[in-house]
């Protein structure tokens, strides 16, 4: 075994260490075979434990394909390594994730095939088993919690509905920012109504600076830009007004819209909205 045991007596030491998880992986940040990394050090159940050398991980044969499983490090003498798909519970006593005495340190996914470890990640110190407190091997996070806090100017992430744009880009007005927001609508029977309100979800209405977006018809399935100006030069479809709780789009009276084929249009809207307050 590449680990050893290190004793601490110093009661004020010991309060210190517990939950201490300096873990590394070798290969994070590929799809090959990890092993705990020598120089890892992690507490489990009171006793602190070191790695000497590379701590190679167990029970990947256990591991179906196209599956997700975590590492622990069960300890009932020696320190051993496993993978399984047993899923840990938080330890307030231990200040970590836990089965029993086993202590949870990361995962990862099994691939295609047995060949193919991925998605490596190591647990943050945290009680909320989300995506959003671990980080991977190739430097990216998931997050699921939401963000609180101000992103700086150029930030740029995708949402996991649709791939909406959010983060602030820097504005010309004295260096305030401004945020895109997508918003998708459903069920305009543009035939029978030439106005349709769509819930606008910003905080404040008077921040909006644009709103653009795409209609999508379904008979036949068509899609048009918001605004839309026919070929003849003649709109037929806009933004017709931002209240304090919708977006109004509206159509031509007698247009390409005022027709069957429309009776179930949806689409999207992209609002631009900053941080200055107008009128």
């Amino acid at each position: 075994m590449g680990n050893a045991q290190v004793t601490i007596r110093d009661t004020q030491l010991e309060k210190q260490r517990i939950g201490l998880l300096q873990l590394s992986m070798t290969n994070f940040g590929n799809t090959s075979e990890p092993a705990i990394a020598a120089g890892s050090v992690v507490e489990i159940g009171g006793s602190l434990f070191v790695f000497t050398s590379n701590e190679a991980i167990t029970g990947w044969g256990a591991i179906g394909n196209d599956t997700d499983c975590y590492i622990r490090l069960p300890y009932n003498g020696p320190l051993t390594a496993e993978f399984t798909t047993v899923a840990p519970t938080w330890s307030a006593s231990k200040q970590g994730w836990y089965d029993g005495i086993k202590r949870y340190v990361g995962g990862l996914r099994r691939g295609a095939s047995a060949a193919v470890y991925e998605n490596k990640w190591i647990y943050q110190r945290s009680q909320d088993d989300n995506a959003g407190h671990r980080f991977y091997g190739d430097g990216t996070v998931d997050i699921d919690a939401g963000i609180k806090g101000d992103l700086p100017v150029g930030s740029i992430m995708t949402s996991a509905a649709g791939g909406a744009l959010i983060g602030p880009i820097a504005d010309a007005e004295a260096g305030k920012r401004l945020w895109p927001t997508y918003i998708a609508f459903a069920g305009w029977d543009m035939n029978a109504n030439a106005t349709f309100d769509v819930d606008l979800t910003v905080p404040d209405f008077r921040t909006v600076y644009s709103v653009t977006g795409r209609l999508v018809a379904s008979t036949p399935v068509t899609y048009f830009s918001i605004p839309h100006i026919h070929t003849d030069g003649i709109p037929q479809l806009w933004v017709d007004n931002i209240n304090l709780g919708d977006v109004t789009l509206r159509r031509l009276e007698g247009g390409i819209f005022d027709h069957g084929d429309y009776e179930a249009a949806v689409g999207v809207l992209l609002i631009w909205h900053g941080e200055i307050v107008t009128g």
